[in-house]
């Protein structure tokens, strides 16, 4: 709790969030002890997996060692963006998709500061994507500037059973992978508290702002849509929506 494992203290500080949840409760304190028994078991892990245990308990990732290391130069598309705030802290993900290749860049405000300009949502860079060490690497840095490019083909979209799969499977490497993102669809809203994802597999709860979801609602005019969107075992985060052949940005269209 003193800053040496922010990380595991972000944990524990969630605890009281999932106290009306057994089941949520039970998921959260395992991860937490999850992280208690490995640490002592660092030295046993493979190097991947000491880059998620230490990453998981909060530690600064080697930006240097991450770049020297190369990455993948390549035409990527800007899936979309997502905002979270925690203990005075504004977190924005940026997730990247290049073929078979995920990445999400993370920056960090704090105080209200503002955040350093963004790559477009929707659109697509020409860029070198460095990933930070991990079982299931997504975390990632720019390497050099990022250049305008036509957007490549989209990626094949998701049924909700296989991206519970996949996501099922990311976990299976790195129990503390707290969330990933997906082009899942075409799926039906369901309004309601909470909202739903439905498709021909299965249904999942939707989360994120009533005027977001309402604009997803507008937009697919009672038909199905596919959508971009982060899931983190308990709801689904649509980010970007495809809509006449362009993948639009939610926040962008939120925007007056």
């Amino acid at each position: 709790m003193d800053a040496q494992a922010p990380g595991a203290a972000r944990l524990v500080r969630q605890i009281p969030e999932h106290l009306s949840d057994p089941a949520a409760l039970l998921a959260h304190l395992s991860r937490l002890y999850l992280l208690t028994e490995a640490w002592p078991r660092e030295t046993t892990l493979s190097p991947d997996g000491q880059a998620d245990l230490r990453a998981a308990l909060g530690f600064l990732i080697d930006s240097a060692a991450v770049l020297d290391g190369g990455g993948i130069r390549a035409q990527w598309q800007v899936m979309g963006q997502s905002l979270t705030e925690e203990d005075m802290i504004t977190t924005r993900r940026t997730w990247l998709v290049s073929g078979d290749h995920t990445a999400v860049l993370l920056d960090f405000s704090a105080w209200g500061r503002p955040f350093p300009p963004a790559l477009p949502p929707g659109g697509a860079v020409q860029a070198e994507v460095c990933h930070a060490p991990g079982t299931y690497p997504q975390r990632a840095l720019l390497r050099g500037e990022a250049t305008a490019a036509a957007a490549p083909p989209h990626a094949q979209s998701l049924t909700l059973d296989a991206l519970l799969d996949r996501h099922g499977a990311a976990l299976a490497l790195n129990p503390w992978l707290e969330r990933t993102a997906h082009l899942t669809g075409p799926l039906h809203l369901l309004p309601g508290d909470p909202w739903y994802a439905q498709d021909s597999t299965g249904r999942l709860p939707m989360t994120g702002s009533e005027r977001s979801l309402h604009t997803l609602l507008a937009l697919s005019g009672g038909e199905a849509l596919t959508v971009y969107a982060e899931w983190n075992g308990a709801a689904l985060t649509p980010l970007s929506v495809q809509s006449g052949g362009a993948l639009l940005s939610l926040r962008q269209l939120e925007t007056p």
